[in-house]
């Protein structure tokens, strides 16, 4: 029985992202005529195909099929630009990273636990963390079709954290490193260095002044501690003023004085104290507050307020008087800036005769160094003025503050929530105390029973 005569064919199909076109050739049978180039470019140029086209190929796969060496073959016909996928990002740890696997120890209520702090997980100020390779994106394909359009990649995956306060990235793009000295934490993606100088015992005489924050683990009996984040002092305060602009964690004070724009955390008890928070007041572990003046914006949290032997004690909650201070700061500063930058201008002037007049690299030198100590002058100036307007603008005060006890307030203390005052004359248990709605009085409440409300 004669062979049946069918004639040679050819399939196109591109692949998903059109950037090659395939063409699978069938041989004919019998007396079948076989393709020819003009017709495989015909089919080609129909489906829109004018961009790389494979004309050598074709060719070959014309008489391949032709010559009956093969049922079925299968060429490239048009190839376009294939997509290069990006590179992931890839890290390497220059610090433990078993640590970096555990949470910083934290307390029961979740706040940090400063003084179980691992010192394993120190840093120190230029400390390299980690180097890391950043990911790529990949470059985009282009289709056979016409127009060619773009086919993106698959970019690489980025660092599996992001990295936040106390990092900072090189100016070469590869190495993570610490802007102070502190602690290194990961947590929940969040890779950052709690900006604190550990001072391993007590601190005693003058003067300190910390960069950011400080962790003390003994007592404190200096004049004055200056920060700029969180203190938090193991041992007991005694006559020392802290200034900050972080939060305060207090194991026990007496006599000391605190000024902050955060809140201050209590953990023992503050025995005649001036406390100064633009956010709260808070007795952690049922802390006393006996004696002293002790205001925060935000409010005071209370556990046990004053004591059995009638101890004035002064609780004053929604006055913002931190700002008050920094204004006062903000004054000084900028007078200093004023007296350095007439003190620059002076020397410019001496310096430009002198320059004149003998020409010498020195001066020359002297006279670049004055200039650029003017200009951070300069700026700095305009930063405390832009400053002292802000801080006057935002001085309002909180009128929804709220004054807390969670166990017993002693006759002897006085209430005062902005402009309303009230003295506790008989104990009171778990209450709360609020100003009235014309601001006139202050309000008692049992706490957990918010609807009820007697004069204070």
């Amino acid at each position: 029985m004669a062979e049946q005569s069918t004639d040679s064919s050819v399939d196109l199909q591109f692949n998903d992202e059109k950037t090659q076109l395939s063409a699978t050739f069938h041989r004919p049978t019998g007396n079948g005529s076989s393709v020819t180039i003009e017709y495989v470019m015909e089919k080609i140029h129909k489906m829109g195909v004018s961009i790389g086209i494979q004309s050598s190929a074709i060719e070959e796969a014309v008489k391949e099929v032709s010559g009956t060496l093969a049922n079925l073959v299968t060429v490239v016909v048009a190839q376009g630009a294939l997509p290069r996928n990006g590179t992931d990002a890839k890290v390497t740890w220059k610090i433990d990273n078993d640590i970096l696997s555990k949470g910083i120890p934290r307390r029961p209520d979740g706040l940090i636990d400063y003084f179980a702090i691992e010192e394993s997980r120190a840093v120190s100020v230029g400390q390299i963390l980690a180097s890391i390779t950043s990911a790529t994106p990949g470059t985009p394909g282009q289709t056979v079709t016409f127009p060619p359009m773009p086919v993106p990649p698959t970019p690489g995956k980025p660092l599996p954290f992001i990295y936040e306060t106390g990092i900072k990235l090189l100016g070469d793009g590869e190495r993570l490193v610490a802007i102070g000295d502190g602690y290194v934490e990961l947590r929940e993606s969040r890779l950052l260095v709690h900006l604190l100088h550990g001072v391993p015992g007590p601190l005693n005489g003058g003067v300190h002044q910390f960069q950011f924050g400080a962790i003390v683990h003994g007592d404190v009996n200096c004049r004055y501690i200056r920060a700029n984040g969180v203190v938090a002092i193991e041992g007991t305060v005694s006559g020392t003023t802290i200034r900050t602009t972080g939060d305060v964690y207090i194991t026990r004070a007496v006599g000391a004085r605190v000024i902050t724009e955060g809140s201050v955390y209590v953990l023992k008890s503050l025995e005649d104290c001036e406390i100064n928070a633009r956010r709260k007041l808070i007795a952690l572990d049922g802390a006393s507050f006996v004696g002293g003046y002790l205001n925060a914006t935000d409010g005071v949290d209370a556990a046990c307020l004053g004591s059995p032997e009638f101890a004035e004690t002064h609780i004053h909650a929604g006055a913002d008087l931190v700002s008050t201070w920094r204004r006062n700061e903000l004054v000084e500063e900028i007078e200093e800036c004023e007296h350095k930058f007439t003190s620059i201008c002076e020397g410019l002037s001496r310096g430009g005769v002198q320059s004149a007049k003998f020409r010498r690299k020195g001066s020359n030198l002297l006279m670049q160094t004055l200039l650029d100590q003017k200009r951070e002058i300069e700026e700095r100036f305009r930063q405390l003025s832009t400053e002292k307007r802000l801080v006057g603008m935002g001085a309002q005060g909180n009128p929804k503050s709220s004054v807390t006890v969670a166990k017993v307030v002693h006759p002897g203390v006085w209430i005062e929530i902005q402009n309303a005052k009230t003295l506790i004359e008989v104990p009171q248990e778990r209450v709360m105390f609020v100003q009235d709605a014309r601001g006139k009085a202050v309000l008692t409440k049992p706490l957990g029973n918010p609807r009820s409300a007697l004069p204070g």
